[in-house]
Order: structure tokens, then sequence, then C-alpha cells
């Protein structure tokens, strides 16, 4: 084999390796700070999915796979909620990934199990996006996007209360998120909230929104 294509080798191996190195340490620089966090506040670090939370996401949003890790067991069942990192990506193969933070919470009271998908609007996104459904009131809806197959299921949903968390979220935090809700389960991701403030932030927003929605 040429010299030069052993060196071109051997300098991909070495960049793999550093890539992977540096990979490592930052996922363990971050398990350790959101164990410190999950400390601070008396919750329990479960550390990567003990098949708790995958199960969950995956009815959630069926679409999407997940692939949750560093997980704080802020509740407990009945109503559970769990603060997560996570990765997903499209099941059908897509190549698209997303990492963030999300927080998962559950209820016990009865709710529809056709999901509804709440982000913020960005108009020449929103022309792309399925099954698009105008609910919720004038001010909501510029500000925000919702999917659902039934626009009947959407519309139940989006309850005043609802909608002024939403709407407190868009003039006051303002970084981007996506809503999920599903049945008994409120999901909230996003890939801005990265330190025990936007977390803190994040796990009061999905309670509100889980008691907006009983």
């Amino acid at each position: 084999m040429d010299s030069v294509v052993i060196a071109a080798i051997a300098g991909i191996g070495l960049l793999a390796a550093i890539v992977v190195f540096f990979s490592l340490r930052q996922t363990a620089r971050e398990a350790a700070v959101m164990e410190r966090f999950a400390a601070s506040h008396g919750w329990t670090f479960l550390k990567r999915d003990d098949s708790r939370v995958t199960p969950i996401l995956d009815q959630v949003d069926p679409d999407q796979l997940w692939y949750p890790y560093h997980i704080v067991l802020v509740a407990g069942p009945p109503e559970s909620v769990y603060l997560f990192a996570y990765t997903s990506r499209p099941r059908g193969g897509g190549s698209v990934q997303e990492r963030g933070f999300a927080c998962l919470a559950e209820h016990t009271s009865r709710g529809s199990e056709i999901p509804v998908f709440i982000s913020r609007r960005v108009p020449v996104v929103e022309k792309l996006m399925a099954d698009v459904v105008e609910v919720g009131g004038p001010e909501f809806r510029r500000e925000y996007t919702v999917e659902c197959r039934q626009a009947g299921a959407a519309s139940a949903l989006m309850t005043t209360e609802l909608q002024q968390i939403l709407l407190e979220h868009a003039s006051g935090a303002q970084w981007f998120l996506v809503v999920r809700i599903a049945g008994r389960r409120v999901l909230v991701t996003s890939r801005w909230a990265e330190g025990a403030k936007e977390w803190d932030y994040l796990i009061t927003m999905t309670k509100r929104l889980r008691q907006a929605i009983r």
C-alpha cells in the first residue's frame, strides 16, 4: 500500500480517536453537572435509561428514535417527572439528529391519545409541516404552530391556561422549544436549556403545562 495512503488512513484514525476522546470527556463532565444538580434538589440521578423513559418517549412521539441519558428522577409515580439529556433522529432513517434536554411529566387524569405537537412559529418552516391546525387565540397562533391529525383533539387541549403559559415563554425566556402532549404525558424538549437555571425553568414549565390540561 502506498505510504501516502497509509499516512492518510492513520491520520483519519487519529482524528477519529481524538473526537471520541473529547466527546466522552464532555459526556462525563455533563453527567457530573447533572448529578450535582439532582443532588442539590434531593432528586435521584438515574444515569442512563433504566427502561423507564424510552418506552414512554416512543409512545409520545413514535416517529422519532429516542436516546435519553443523564436521567434525573424529579418525582416518582404515579405522576412521575423526569429531566434528561437526549439525542433523537427520525425513525424512517433520516440523517437529521437532534440533541438537547427535556422534561417529561405524567399525570393520572384521562387524556386523548392523539398526539399534539406545539412549536414556536416559523412561517417558512410551517408551510412544510404536516397536519398543521388552526387552534387557539390570535395571539397564540402568531407565536406558535400546532400539529395534530385531528383539529378537534388539538382544540380541546388548547385551554386558556395552556396558551397563557406558552405566551409567557414567548415574551420572556423566548428560547425555542417543542411541546408534545399525548395521553397522560407532557414532553417539553429544547436545544437551548443547557444549565441549572434553564433546567429548573423547564421542569416548572412542564409541570404547569401538565396542570393546564387536566
